[in-house]
């Protein structure tokens, strides 16, 4: 029993540290002129990272576990993730303003099977929300979806 907690708290550390670096801070200046479908993504992206920001805080002990708050971010999530998500990363949609690099295209497939799991696992996070103890692990697979799309697909931010 001890090897699994000390597994769990393990990928817990990683997913919370991975969780503030992919969207502990918006970067505005990259989105200040954005248009059309790269700021709908923006924006899209802006709420994932509140809503997961909010969920990591309840994690760290920051603020109390509420399992409204859990199933609003889960909702928030799950509402912009799959197809939806796809659909905003129509292909020659790079700009000076996306994070997003040329990869998405290169290999496609991996991007919309990384947007489907995201939806998965949102959907998942929605039906985990009502306990903290099925919170912790539906979060965590979320989070390792985020991670996963953003280390093969944006560009790396500067802090």
């Amino acid at each position: 029993m001890k090897k699994a907690t000390k597994t769990i708290g393990i990928t817990l550390g990683v997913c919370i540290v991975a969780g503030g670096a992919l969207f502990g801070a918006v970067q505005l200046q990259a989105h200040e002129g954005a248009m059309g479908v790269t700021k709908e993504r923006m924006d899209a992206m802006k709420s994932f990272g509140e809503a997961v920001g909010a969920m990591s805080d309840m994690i760290k002990g920051k603020i109390a576990y509420d399992g409204a708050r859990v199933k609003q971010g889960a909702e928030t999530i799950k509402t912009h993730a799959g197809e939806k998500l796809i659909a905003f990363f129509p292909e020659g949609s790079m700009d000076d303003h996306t994070e997003a690099l040329p990869a998405i295209w290169l290999d496609f497939e991996k991007f919309s099977n990384l947007a489907a799991e995201l939806q998965i696992n949102a959907v998942a996070l929605e039906a985990a929300s009502e306990s903290q103890d099925t919170f912790m692990p539906a979060f965590i697979d979320l989070t390792n979806t985020c991670t996963a799309c953003h280390t093969k697909f944006r560009e790396e931010q500067e802090d």
